[in-house]
């Protein structure tokens, strides 16, 4: 970590909800730890869906109070957003704000919506902090990055954050929200393309030089070059893919070369056993297993929704080679009357141990994290996410990719668990250790100790005291089309791929499948082959909950009325191998209104997200097998089929896209721009995706085009993280104010 980093975390802020809860009325669907869906019952869940201010502006008082109080803090939420005249805040783990509308002790007027406090602030670190920010505003050229959930656009700030002179002059100076929104301090990368199936030459893309630095900010900092920003490794501290990590021998097992430590920390094994945890449910991890796999060979409904069983290749392609595997056999064959009995007579070391499943990525998830400012503690820090894929376990050790006919035949198993940190200092703690992955060269003996010590917390048995098992989990999500059913029906569109969420349910401490988080089921979709009748239910819950879906604070909820409405699993269009084109809209008659709405709406759903909002082929990380190098940081690998191409890693993630120009592939997107196309190779740009819905910029027949980079939204959000402190008390209450959860489910 440099030394300008350590300087830095002294004077930066609190940042978007490490120290932040609160309370809201709403009607969206609270996922209880049992894995069951109720409905809010006008609960105050501000951590899920907190006011979001308007404006924070500070004031030097031109003297300090008796009790020590030198700094008025004024906080604007928009009318109706509050219910009462006082909020309190928790800008650190034993500390609070209260700020009050009533007239009295600073606010000016009572019941204008303005809350003020009276605080006691360190000035000079507070001025310190300001000017930190406009130094890297000058470093970026004056350029932000500004997030709306998960699409993001550059936007020019001509103006310096901080008018010290003002401030000294005891005048009111505004905590723009623009902080947050600085270009997060990472590594830049050139990348390289690597094509499979394809020999033609490749096109690296040249790195348009940075513009000019900005004059206003150049001229109010008064010269000098900036100090050079701490840097994050995307690929060290955000989505790990290197195969140092995810085939180290000592933390995972090759079921095909039989090398590696099948007691390893990120084994398969060693995961259920953590989520099975026998010592206290009394379930072994070979029964909570097979419990779970069961559920791919019957027939079962969720919320209403008939899921048909994938029995045929289940047994074929992924049950049969892992049973032959453990017990060393072909004999008896295994088949879907027997293959339970089978099971149960492995030996669970035997059988966990050759599980066919390949560690692909481990990500970090802090961003999904609450604000949890407005109540000091935490219920929701984010996620540690594990992603297998799932492999051809063949019992003469002919290990594969994929596991029936290659290359696109996929399925990937993430394993998602909630990050146990509960106050402001632990996830500060937890933020930095996933920071100083960054400090460490990856793959190395120390990396993955320190990156094993992390996932520990949440993959140890009793993680958690009061989930289901004691584990950590939040859910188990699958996204496959190896299982597909070949017969195409009404209630089983086939063939398809399919998302699939399971839970362990406090019940019977199994895993069973839950409805899909944020997708409503099939039948609802105008885009395919969705009746108008149920179209019209969709369009018309969406249309009345638009302002909820853009600011995030409204799922899609169990029923709508007396109809169930939230899919039991998600069955979405692949028309080819390599080609996605699923989206939401409506239909003539039934239509989401707002653009923007749509497109959150859709974004949100396993559907939208996995195919055509951002350009997307059915996973963000590829279903690959061992020795397939993913390292993204370096080279966009690119699997060919015809005129059909798939990332590795999606553009989604990367802001990165490969399109063909004559006969060969060169970095570009959506964007009709040469020079933006030229930079998409960098890892820091945009990856420009058309609307699927032929949504138009108003009053223009252009259609919108959405921006994506969400490893690079995730990196801005960390290093807001990184460089917080939680004394600087009127920057941390203005990263609560204006802090607005993720709330999204990928």
């Amino acid at each position: 970590m440099s030394k300008h980093f350590k300087q830095r975390k002294k004077l930066l802020i609190t940042t978007f909800a490490i120290c932040a809860i609160v309370v809201i009325t709403t009607t969206s669907l609270r996922d209880n730890d049992d894995g069951n869906y109720a409905p809010f019952a006008n609960e105050p869940d501000w951590e899920t869906a907190p006011p979001v201010a308007t404006k924070v502006v500070v004031q030097q008082l031109d003297k300090a109070l008796p009790t020590g109080e030198n700094m008025l803090l004024q906080i604007t939420y928009a009318e109706g957003a509050i219910n009462g005249t006082t909020i309190t805040m928790y800008p650190s783990d034993n500390d609070k704000i209260i700020l009050n509308d009533d007239g009295l002790n600073g606010d000016v007027r009572a019941k204008d919506n303005v809350f003020s406090a009276q605080v006691k602030e360190d000035l000079q670190a507070f001025a310190a902090a300001m000017e930190d920010f406009d130094r890297t505003l000058e470093a970026n050229s004056g350029n932000l990055l500004v997030f709306k959930g998960r699409t993001g656009s550059t936007v020019q700030r001509r103006t310096t954050f901080f008018n010290k002179t003002e401030f000294a002059s005891f005048r009111p100076v505004e905590i723009s929200p623009d902080i947050f929104s600085l270009p997060p301090q990472t590594a830049f990368n050139s990348m390289t393309a690597v094509f499979t199936g394809f020999n033609g030459p490749l096109y690296n893309g040249s790195v348009v030089a940075n513009p000019a630095p900005n004059p206003i900010l150049a001229s109010a900092r008064g010269g000098g070059p900036p100090p050079p920003p701490p840097t994050i490794l995307k690929q060290n501290s955000l989505l790990i893919t290197n195969l140092a990590v995810t085939e180290d021998p000592a933390r995972t097992f090759n079921p095909c070369t039989k090398v590696g430590n099948p007691d390893g920390a990120w084994t398969f094994k060693t995961l259920i056993k953590g989520m099975a945890n026998q010592s206290f449910t009394g379930i072994t991890a070979k029964e909570f297993t097979k419990h779970w796999v069961r559920r791919w060979t019957v027939d079962t409904t969720v919320n209403g929704e008939f899921v048909r069983n994938r029995s045929t290749r289940a047994i074929s392609l992924f049950i049969k080679p892992w049973i032959d595997k453990a017990r060393g056999t072909t004999l008896p064959t295994v088949t879907l009357a027997n293959w339970q009995g089978l099971w149960d007579g492995i030996h669970q070391d035997s059988l966990l141990k050759y599980a066919p499943f390949h560690l692909t990525a481990i990500v970090n998830r802090l961003d999904l994290r609450g604000n949890f400012g407005y109540a000091g503690s935490a219920s929701n820090a984010g996620e540690t996410r594990f992603i297998f894929s799932v492999i051809r376990n063949s019992s003469t050790g002919n290990c594969r990719d994929s596991i029936s006919g290659p290359p696109f035949d996929g399925f990937n198993v993430i394993f998602e668990y909630g990050n146990v940190q509960k106050t402001c200092s632990q996830v500060k703690a937890f933020a930095l250790q996933w920071a100083n992955l960054s400090t460490l060269a990856l793959g190395s003996a120390g990396y993955n100790a320190a990156l094993e010590a992390i996932t520990h917390t949440v993959t140890d048995s009793n993680a958690v005291a009061t989930k289901p098992n004691k584990s950590a989990l939040n859910q188990l999500r699958t996204n496959e089309i190896a299982l597909t059913n070949s017969v195409n029906s009404v209630t089983d569109r086939s063939p398809r791929w399919q998302f699939r969420e399971f839970k362990i349910q406090a019940s019977n401490k199994h895993l069973e499948q839950v409805p899909t988080a944020n997708e409503p089921a099939g039948k609802f979709n105008g885009a395919d082959g969705g009746l108008l009748a149920d179209v019209t239910v969709m369009a018309n819950w969406v249309n009345a909950n638009s302002a909820g879906i853009k600011a995030q604070t409204t799922a899609v909820p169990l029923l709508v009325g007396i109809t169930n409405f939230l899919a039991g699993k998600v069955n979405y269009k692949s028309p080819s191998p390599t080609l996605a084109d699923g989206f939401w809209n409506g239909m003539a008659g039934a239509v989401i209104t707002d653009d923007t709405t749509r497109e959150v709406f859709s974004l949100n759903t396993c559907t939208g997200c996995h195919s055509m909002e951002p350009k997307t082929v059915f996973t963000h990380v590829n279903y690959v097998g061992f020795g397939t190098t993913m390292n993204y940081q370096t080279t966009v690998n690119v699997q060919t089929n015809g005129t059909q191409h798939k990332t590795h890693i999606s553009p989604f993630l990367t802001g990165i896209d490969v399109i063909p120009s004559g006969g060969t592939f060169i970095f570009g997107d959506d964007s009709s721009s040469v020079v933006e196309n030229a930079t998409d190779n960098t890892l820091t740009g945009f990856f420009w995706a058309r609307d699927p819905a032929n949504r138009v910029y108003p009053g223009t027949g252009i259609v919108r085009k959405w921006g994506f980079n969400d490893l690079q939204r995730r990196s801005q959000d960390l290093t807001n993280l990184l460089n917080s402190v939680c004394s600087i008390r009127s920057i941390s209450a203005a990263s609560i104010a204006f802090f607005r959860p993720l709330n999204m489910t990928h």
